[in-house]
């Protein structure tokens, strides 16, 4: 939560179910609301305690209520969609990078790249991606 709290949404003792609503106004987790509420001192130990205990026993830390989008690159779509027009595909960023393309899909969030037509290759324009060491 980079934003400042707003006090005049939370009621004096805010509950779990109080919390839920709250998180659309935030766009955080419960617990992310609680653990704040509980810093700014809106929330004693007890009562985070308390609702921190709901959330566990809710399964709210796996199965979050009224889901928030998750953020998304505004940069990656870019970036991917220059290498396609040089004609790198995923595969090739994945090996330039030494990590299996797998761990390349969950870093980029299922990010979805567009087929390309005729599936020609492109003349690279730019020099390829190269692995930099710390030496």
């Amino acid at each position: 939560m980079n934003e400042p709290l707003d006090l005049a949404h939370v009621p004096r003792f805010p509950n779990l179910a109080t919390l839920i609503k709250l998180k659309k106004i935030w766009q955080v987790s419960v617990a992310a609301l609680a653990y704040r509420l509980h810093a700014v001192g809106i929330l004693s130990d007890w009562q985070y305690r308390l609702i921190y205990i709901q959330i566990s026993r809710n399964k709210f830390r796996t199965r979050e209520p009224n889901p928030i989008p998750r953020e998304t690159s505004l940069v990656l779509p870019k970036i991917f969609a220059a290498l396609r027009e040089d004609g790198l595909t995923r595969s090739n960023v994945a090996k330039a990078l030494q990590i299996p393309q797998s761990e390349l899909e969950a870093l980029m969030f299922g990010l979805t790249m567009a087929g390309i037509e005729g599936g020609g290759k492109g003349t690279p324009t730019r020099s390829p991606l190269m692995a930099v060491s710390k030496n």
